[in-house]
């Protein structure tokens, strides 16, 4: 009987230790399975610490075990008064995780403390440091491309236009994407709170000077025909950036008959609020993981 109760216990204990094994791997894997973000601070303008995250992807396919990961670079909304690297972009960070893409999401200086043009100058700095250090990180320097959202996209819409040797921008994703000033001041009769903040737009300025500043501001004005191919993903009833504005980009370039790819994804009676897409349209992101695919 004793030896009987000695090989239960014996047997028990096994078992113990073998369910306590598979719990620590499945826990370690979960762990593992997690996107890693480092946050690097790129840039510092006298006291200001300006960070941003990198942060990669849950996991890698099989083939791409060893190899450098495509890199977005990923540019907040907020109205360039608010907003940060976390926040104003979220839906989005984790389609690209998912997707298997290495994003580099970035803080730049925020209006009214900072006008125009502090926050572009922001933007081309985490380009230029993602170029120069994302190797390191597990990204490929030669596929990068930049996605903005809102206000966001104005600036990575410029970034992109402003893009030079070496490792040029292979692609550029608008999401409801601010790109034509002028466009706005007419719609509203006047420049938002937002563009006064921003441009520091006063009622005693002359309003030929005020519209001159907003027109060089605006990437409609400065497209060309060496720009990254383009998407475009925007609501039809954004009240805040007119859907039109996608279509004039559109337009323009195929109007010109510029060889750049520009494909505008319109979300049927969506509004401006990313966070409120997806009731809907949830293809926009199959559709954001194909485009990006096929140019990075």
């Amino acid at each position: 009987m004793s030896d009987f109760l000695e090989a239960t216990d014996s047997q028990i204990l096994r078992r113990s230790f073998t369910v306590w094994l598979l719990l620590l791997l499945l826990s370690s894997t979960a762990v593992f399975a997690e996107p890693q973000t480092a946050t690097v601070e790129y840039k510092r303008v006298g006291d200001e610490k300006l960070l941003l995250d990198v942060v990669t992807p849950e996991s890698k396919p099989a083939a791409t075990e060893d190899a450098l990961l495509p890199v977005v670079i990923v540019v907040h909304g907020g109205g360039w008064g608010s907003g940060d690297r976390k926040t104003m972009i979220q839906p989005v960070l984790k389609t690209l995780t998912q997707g298997g893409y290495l994003y580099v999401s970035i803080d730049y200086r925020l209006s009214p403390q900072h006008r125009w043009p502090a926050c572009l100058k922001d933007v081309e700095d985490a380009v230029a440091w993602t170029k120069q250090h994302i190797r390191q990180y597990g990204g490929d320097p030669d596929r990068i491309g930049i996605l903005g959202y809102s206000a966001g996209g104005q600036l990575a819409f410029l970034a992109a236009i402003h893009d030079r040797d070496p490792h040029r921008l292979k692609a550029l994703v608008g999401l409801a994407p601010t790109t034509d000033f002028l466009e706005d001041f007419g719609r509203r009769g006047g420049a938002s709170k937002a563009l006064r903040d921003l441009m520091n737009v006063t009622d005693d300025q002359p309003l030929e000077n005020v519209l001159l500043r907003l027109y060089k501001a605006s990437p409609i004005n400065h497209l060309y025909p060496g720009m990254p191919p383009i998407l475009l993903i925007h609501g039809t009833e954004d009240r805040s950036v007119s859907f039109q504005q996608s279509l004039h980009i559109q337009h323009k370039i195929e109007g010109n008959k510029w060889d750049v790819p520009c494909e505008v994804y319109k979300i049927e009676g969506a509004p401006h609020r990313q966070s409120e897409w997806d009731r809907f349209d949830e293809g926009y992101k199959n559709k954001l993981l194909t485009w990006l695919g096929e140019r990075l």
